[in-house]
């Protein structure tokens, strides 16, 4: 690599050293070979867009985040809210949990554990949306 940018190095030097500037082929217009105002116009239009979708795609994101967040903080909140459900009526929380789900405590811990290692999309997190949605 480094006998690469050497040898360009002492290319350009041998040119700048010459005294001259590298010009074109003769016949031809600095305007034939320029992109001008239209390659100009369509770079910086490409430019916007990427950062249209750039700010698109992180706000995306933060939703995603604030949804499963808010989905997470829900479920502990009803986790919590049925075990003391349990409590009051001198159960124990799995019992409470058994007749809410249909299954065991266990169960919903595990389902817990499933949901924060899948990947960041709705459908996996709980709330019943898709990843596109």
């Amino acid at each position: 690599m480094m006998l690469v940018s050497h040898t360009v190095l002492n290319a350009t030097t041998r040119i700048l050293a010459d005294g001259e500037s590298p010009s074109l082929k003769p016949g031809l217009d600095a305007n034939q070979v320029s992109p001008g105002v239209i390659g100009f116009l369509l770079t910086l239009l490409l430019a916007v867009l990427i950062i249209f979708v750039a700010l698109d795609h992180t706000r995306r994101q933060r939703r995603l985040k604030n949804r499963f967040d808010y989905a997470m903080a829900r479920e502990q909140e009803e986790r919590e809210a049925a075990e003391r459900e349990a409590e009051a009526h001198g159960g124990r929380s799995g019992e409470a949990s058994e007749t809410r789900t249909g299954g065991s405590a266990r169960d919903v811990s595990a389902v817990d554990e499933s949901v924060k290692d899948s990947p960041n999309d709705d459908a996996a997190n709980g709330t019943g949306r898709g990843p596109r949605d």
